[in-house]
């Protein structure tokens, strides 16, 4: 997402050029553990401030809901 004033704003989920393609992945995690997943960002996307946002079903088999990261900024 790209932060517009006090809004956000969906950017393409794979970042307008397709190669970065979204793919469905199955975590399941132990109470307490930590999981870390990389996404390059592609140096055409504009300048501003951004986050990444996913979705998740927590506990599995439950309607989905938002996960977003903090905010960052990409310069030009």
């Amino acid at each position: 997402d790209r932060k517009a004033g006090d809004n956000w704003i969906e950017v393409d989920p794979v970042f307008g050029d397709g190669s970065n393609v979204c793919a469905a992945v199955l975590i399941r995690l132990a109470p307490g553990a930590i999981a870390t997943y990389e996404v390059t960002v592609p140096g055409a996307l504009p300048g501003g401030t951004y986050r990444l946002r996913t979705r998740i079903a927590l506990p599995i088999d439950t309607p989905l809901r938002d996960l977003v990261s903090g905010a960052f900024t990409i310069t030009p």
